[in-house]
Formats: structure tokens, sequence, C-alpha cells
């Protein structure tokens, strides 16, 4: 009995240091919408990098794991934070598991018709007449959830 104890507390501590969890889908799935209501009908997946959710031109929200895209080790993509890349606003977390299951309210606000031009870089000069900091510089340097 006490063989068995440790081999599962073994088990679960390992799968702990493995990395991070994230949800994994799209909101063409209807369970995977702006409001996750049951976590467990999600799909998820182990993360040895951050978590993110993104939205498209078309309002279609992805969540997953960004390990494997081309930007995945990017030092410039923040570990918190939101940025737009590849024609798509993304917003990346790391602070714990299933960090990606709430969508911060700044990512249905985004106007993507700031960047018709953009080759996926936030473009900073956006607001540089205005004196002030611009939308995309905050967005770009604040946390996750911040509102």
């Amino acid at each position: 009995m006490i063989k068995l104890g440790l081999i599962l507390l073994t088990i679960c501590l390992v799968d702990d240091a493995l990395g991070l969890k994230c949800l994994s889908c799209s909101s063409h799935y209807d369970q995977c919408g702006a409001e996750v209501k049951n976590l467990y009908r999600v799909a998820q997946e182990k993360c040895s990098s951050r978590c993110f959710i993104r939205i498209d031109r078309r309002g279609i929200l992805t969540r997953g794991c960004d390990a494997g895209y081309v930007f995945a080790d990017d030092p410039s993509v923040p570990n918190n934070g939101c940025e737009f890349k590849n024609d798509e606003y993304w917003c990346w977390c790391t602070d714990s598991d299933l960090c990606n299951s709430v969508p911060p309210n700044k990512l249905f606000k985004y106007n993507f018709s700031k960047n018709e031009q953009n080759s996926g870089a936030i473009n900073d000069e956006d607001n540089s007449d205005s004196g002030t900091t611009g939308e995309n510089d905050q967005l770009k340097r604040s946390a996750f959830f911040s509102t």
C-alpha cells in the first residue's frame, strides 16, 4: 500500500514538473468560445513554453501552447501580455495551469485595421503624434489579465 502511494505521488510530481497545462481548442467547437464553462470538456495539453489565446479578423478564438510556433523562442514575445502577430491578435500567459481559459477583455476590442500593412510586429509609431504612450505600446507591456 505504501509502495502504491509513493508511485502515485511520484507520477503526480513528475507530471507537475513537466510544464504548464494549457487549453487546446478553437471556437469552432461549441465548448471553446469566449467563455469556457466546463474545463473537462475541452482538450488540455502540456506546454514547455507559454499558453496562448488568439483571435483572428473573423473573430475565431484559438487556445493552445505556443511551443512549435516560429516565434515560440522569440524573446520579444511577452510571457504575460498581448501582441499583434501574423495577422492575428495573440495573448500569452505563463502564470498558472489553464491560464488561457479566460480571455482578457482587450482581446475582443483589438482594432485590426491599425495593422493593415503590418508584417506581424506591433508598430509603436501608430500613436507617436499623440504625445502619450500608445494603446499598442500599453498592450505589449501589460500583464495578460490586467484591466
